[in-house]
């Protein structure tokens, strides 16, 4: 039997023995996390490969599908994603064909196979995100939020690109000519909906032009949201009058 061998059974408690019989609880516990599939001293976002990580002016952010790789590789694996949608976006459009109160919140709870959860929310609204994307306010606010349970669980700092918003990246398409998709879409919708193309004209109060397709733009985006609004009056059914014998 060696001297620390001996001086551990023996309970001897000097300085260097101190470490035999009561053991770092920090470092018990952080040898229990490596050993469940994370490190809190680890930079996980030095893991991200360059095409998960998004450049602007030599600052870098990471992208959610490159977060979601480490959520998988890490903490033994991915048991389940919840989703929580805390509120729903309105559906009312004013006389500029806009919705400036309309915001979408969600939070999306992570957890692992090593017994963990992190949650994250966001939200997302009609004024900080331009079209197509101002009409997906609860997807967006989705992985703005998922974005940050991924990061809480693995101490990542930096600012995912999803939670900076696509604002700043569109252009201002609002007085460009209506798209073919845009038109191809208020033309189904209005067919769903058993409206001609003077009924749309008129629910948007642009009956002074002649055709849908001399809209804007943003007004085809306020036309798309009206039409899939709009709900038709019920048919009054004239109940004909009975003879009395």
């Amino acid at each position: 039997m060696n001297e620390t061998q001996s001086a551990a059974n023996t309970g001897d408690p000097s300085p260097n023995n101190i470490g035999a019989l009561w053991p770092d609880p920090l470092t018990q516990f952080t040898s229990y996390l490596v050993s469940n599939g994370f490190d809190p001293n680890k930079d996980y976002f030095g893991d991200l490969r360059t095409d998960e990580k998004w450049d602007e002016g030599g600052k870098e952010y990471p992208y959610l599908n490159g977060l979601k790789r480490i959520a998988f590789s890490n903490r033994g694996g991915v048991q389940s994603v919840r989703s929580d949608i805390v509120k729903v976006p309105s559906v009312n459009v004013d006389a500029k064909g806009m919705t400036p109160d309309c915001i979408a919140a969600v939070t999306v709870t992570y957890s692992f196979k090593d017994g963990t959860s992190f949650a994250g929310s966001a939200d997302a609204s009609y004024k900080a995100h331009k079209a197509p994307f101002s009409l997906h306010l609860v997807a967006i606010a989705e992985s703005k939020a998922e974005a940050r349970a991924i990061r809480r669980a693995f101490n990542i700092s930096q600012v995912a690109k999803e939670e900076i918003g696509s604002s700043h990246e569109e252009e201002d398409r609002s007085n460009e000519k209506i798209s073919d998709t845009q038109l191809e879409g208020i033309k189904n919708l209005a067919r769903r909906k058993q409206l001609g193309q003077k009924d749309v004209l008129k629910l948007i109060k642009r009956d002074d032009l002649a055709n849908i397709s001399e809209l804007t733009h943003a007004e085809a985006v306020a036309t798309l949201k009206a039409v899939n609004s709009y709900k038709p009056k019920p048919k009054q059914v004239e109940v004909p009058a009975t003879k009395e014998v």
